[in-house]
């Protein structure tokens, strides 16, 4: 049998206390790296979901070549969230549906679904719960009755719309409900419309079902219609503007809002955010809407074209 001798015990010993520190540093780093994941930031994965006015209803870009012959581009909020938030390397997915009054819980659901598998840090859902308000079915699909039976089937419907938003595990932004009532007879019918005793129950809940979730973050949109529809100055995007402003930002119809609308709904989202996040500033939006503007027509143009909005609508 072999045996070591005392020099060599020694020399063991030595090696066994130096190689020590080095292999409990080695683990103990390891061990760091494996509980540490990468931090992300909220502008770093943004989806977009929700109705029409994020699909961008009714805007178009127009542009004219040297005959005089007229080009257009339809355009959505993704692509306006794109040149207002000013981060690099920053990865944005999704569009509105302006079918989504159709279905609202299967056009909710799908979107939902395809935003979750895009890994988002922050959901932009400025319109989605609209047609969990708005709309004349139930959630069976069944005509919305008026009176007190129409209320709670509203209030039914919104906790659908709630419940989708509930699975996101990142900051949410969401709008609250407008009062579009100016819309009837234009793009909605009367039984579409909530009245507006629904309309302040349905918003109360809306503040009270963010109020507990801290990822969940209200934009007023009943704020911003009734502030255009004051027919007083108003401040929106950072930006004041005079009294009789509403056309500049909302269509004839009365429903949807032109492109500096969609601009400024982007921006007052921005503004939001950033006093409720930490890792958001104020640095990291272009609150300027006529630069914003102009660079949406001009990343887009087609060759040899320039851009030729529509006179007092785009």
């Amino acid at each position: 049998m072999n045996s070591i001798r005392p020099a060599h015990h020694i020399v063991l010993a030595v090696c066994l206390l130096l190689t020590s520190p080095l292999l409990s540093a080695t683990r103990d780093s390891t061990a760091d790296h494996q509980s540490s994941p990468k931090q992300t930031r909220p502008l770093e994965r943004i989806a977009v979901i929700g109705a029409s006015a994020t699909s961008g209803w009714g805007i178009l870009l127009r542009y004219m070549d040297e005959e005089n012959m007229l080009s257009s581009k339809t355009i959505s909020m993704k692509e306006i969230v794109e040149e207002v938030v000013t981060v690099d390397d920053i990865e944005i997915m999704g569009k509105g549906d302006g079918m989504f009054f159709m279905s609202p819980q299967r056009a909710g659901a799908q979107q939902v679904d395809a935003a979750r598998a895009f890994n988002p840090t922050l959901v932009f859902a400025l319109d989605f719960l609209f047609w969990y308000g708005y709309g004349n079915r139930d959630v069976d699909g069944r005509f919305i009755p008026s009176g007190k039976a129409g209320e709670q089937a509203r209030l039914e419907l919104l906790e659908k719309g709630l419940e989708m938003l509930d699975t996101f595990e990142c900051p949410v932004i969401l709008g609250d409900f407008p009062d579009m009532s100016d819309a009837v007879g234009y793009m909605l019918a009367a039984n579409q419309v909530p009245s507006k005793g629904t309309l302040e129950l349905l918003n109360t809940r809306v503040k009270e079902w963010a109020a507990s979730r801290p990822d969940m973050h209200v934009l007023g949109m009943s704020r911003l219609v009734k502030d255009m529809r004051s027919d007083e100055p108003f401040v929106v995007g950072r930006q004041q503007w005079p009294s009789g402003s509403r056309s500049r930002f909302m269509q004839n119809d009365n429903l949807h809002p032109r492109l500096d609308g969609l601009i400024v709904l982007v921006q007052e989202s921005g503004d939001l955010l950033a006093e409720q996040l930490e890792d958001v500033d104020l640095a990291d939006f272009d609150f300027n809407l006529i630069e914003v503007r102009n660079r949406l027509y001009e990343t887009r143009k087609p060759e040899g074209m320039i851009a030729r909005p529509y006179p007092g609508v785009n």
